[in-house]
């Protein structure tokens, strides 16, 4: 199947080059540790250690490129595409490539597990390393577009790569040093705090040199994640792709006072955040710790991000169309896609920040779900409900890879639900009807939410701002590849929620019917529970 390179849809082919790729990258990952090498003062040892730089490189640089180089990419996609749709014959780059793959496999071994400080020139090894390293990445290019195109593309995007290049580097670099920054933000936000709990708790605890602010017998260390350090560089970069991405919509210079604005804003917002945080702490400590801490900051993230999409296309001297009105129930059908997820997570959120125990209200997060979609029943009519056979197997293959994928890209703050004995001390009588919600949720409302929502809404928002005039599964690369990444980061593990997100969207590309991702997402989401139910695995949920 994969060497059917005259095939019409040539990115169902590069998709399935990319899992290879991505595959491979995360055994590797799995199966080899540089960490050995800190002890090690060889310049060999030392530009190892500094490799895992560079896909931090390469993510700084790919968003650059994004931000400032879209509509010449998009261009230079669309015409490789249309080259693309000639025959190519990649059998053999294929095999080759695979056959240094193995070469590689067996060099890493020599040179992270081989005790290369007693070889008698090291350099050797490691030299012939990299250019394993570099022939099995070039063998995977050929298999994915002949040479010419390649080097077509090569001379076309110089510049902007060059440029996105250099800025990419710089906010590479800008983000490395603003750690250092820290010190003075907490030193601000500790302040900040200190002034806000005056009026409010009588026995303040207030310790400036440790960074310790609190009330009563309840105190936080405000560090430099508590400072307001990372609300800050998300909200630049949600703000940098909104610009972007509304770019023709908004007034230019004005726009960019959001990012100022919204800096602003979102530290503000922090410090409350740690004052509620303390109110909340003396007088339920293990709630504060458990679900308030975390929670609060993303429901506030969401807020502000929210709140500064609102301004900027509601005030005229950030909007150019707010005298223009917009296609009659533009902004219901919007709504009504993107507003079951957002009543999944919102509601999920503030569950989570006001009680320990989450997982018992699950039902609520349903039921809220399940109100919305009734509400907008009639957006959904003529999306394709249409079923077939395949989007089963796709399903099944998801599973597949989501269960090989789970424990890779795990965030460091997800946390794992309660278990099922649990739930049954909670719940006692009631603990079979909860069951019925978690499934019924997990199964079959989850699925139906994000799937209207990144391939029904994402997969044709980034093609047109006017969505509904896309027709369903139209291709585009941005689109394919924006909304499978933002899938995978809604889940715990990006790598399992990105690899499938790209399956349920090449189900839609396959006959352009909605059917077709949420059934194969029901699917795997079907097996992933019975697989829950016999292992009680409960982290697999997530």
């Amino acid at each position: 199947m994969i060497g059917m390179a005259a095939k019409p849809l040539p990115y169902i082919r590069w998709t399935l080059l990319a899992l290879l790729l991505l595959g491979e990258i995360l055994f590797l990952t799995w199966r080899f540790d540089a960490g050995s090498l800190v002890a090690q003062h060889q310049w060999w040892a030392q530009c190892l250690i500094r490799a895992r730089l560079i896909p931090q490189f390469a993510v700084a640089i790919g968003a650059a490129t994004l931000v400032f180089g879209g509509p010449r990419l998009s261009e230079e996609l669309k015409e490789i595409s249309q080259a693309a749709m000639r025959p190519h014959s990649l059998w053999h780059f294929l095999l080759l490539h695979l056959l240094a793959f193995l070469l590689f496999l067996q060099l890493t071994k020599i040179v992270l597990e081989g005790n290369l400080q007693e070889v008698k020139e090291p350099g050797f090894w490691v030299l012939l390393w990299a250019l394993g390293g570099l022939a099995t990445g070039l063998l995977w290019a050929g298999a994915v577009l002949p040479w010419k195109l390649w080097r077509e593309a090569a001379i076309n995007g110089a510049g902007i790569v060059a440029v996105a290049g250099m800025l990419g580097v710089a906010a590479w670099g800008a983000g490395q040093y603003t750690v250092e920054l820290w010190n003075p933000l907490s030193g601000a936000t500790l302040w900040l705090v200190h002034e806000l709990m005056i009026p409010l708790f009588d026995d303040i605890i207030w310790i400036p040199e440790q960074c310790i602010a609190g009330a009563g017998s309840f105190s936080v260390e405000i560090a430099y994640q508590c400072s307001g350090y990372e609300g800050i560089g998300l909200i630049w970069i949600f703000l940098v792709f909104f610009l972007w991405f509304d770019r023709q919509e908004l007034h230019f210079p004005h726009a960019f006072l959001l990012l100022p604005l919204g800096t602003i804003v979102i530290w503000l917002a922090n410090s409350m955040r740690i004052v509620a945080l303390i109110a909340v702490g003396t007088r339920n400590r293990h709630l504060a710790l458990a679900g308030f801490h975390s929670e609060a900051g993303w429901l506030i993230f969401n807020g502000v991000a929210l709140g500064c999409i609102v301004l900027a296309r509601r005030w005229p001297f950030f909007s150019r169309l707010h005298c223009t009105q917009t296609v009659s129930g533009g902004g219901n059908a919007t709504l009504a896609f993107l507003g079951p997820l957002f009543m999944t997570l919102g509601t999920g959120m503030i569950i989570r920040a006001i009680t320990a125990h989450a997982d018992v209200y699950y039902p609520i997060l349903v039921l809220a779900s399940v109100f919305l979609l009734w509400c907008f029943r009639r957006h959904y009519v003529a999306l394709g409900w249409e079923l077939s056979w395949a989007a089963v197997n796709i399903g099944v293959i998801g599973f597949g890879v989501w269960m090989a994928l789970a424990r890779y890209g795990v965030s460091p703050v997800a946390e794992h639900p309660v278990t099922w004995q649990d739930q049954k001390n909670l719940l006692a009588s009631w603990f079979e009807t909860w069951l019925v919600f978690r499934i019924l949720g997990y199964v079959l409302i989850v699925p139906l939410v994000e799937e209207l929502a990144f391939r029904a809404y994402l997969t044709r928002r980034l093609i047109a701002r006017d969505f509904q005039e896309v027709p369903m599964g139209k291709f585009a690369w941005l689109s394919f590849l924006g909304s499978s990444l933002l899938f995978g980061a809604l889940h715990s593990s990006w790598a399992a929620g990105t690899a499938v997100g790209m399956l349920y969207a090449l189900a839609l590309y396959r006959r352009g019917k909605i059917a077709d991702p949420v059934v194969g997402h029901i699917i795997t989401n079907l097996l992933v529970f019975i697989y829950v139910l016999m292992t009680q695995d409960l982290a697999t949920l997530k």
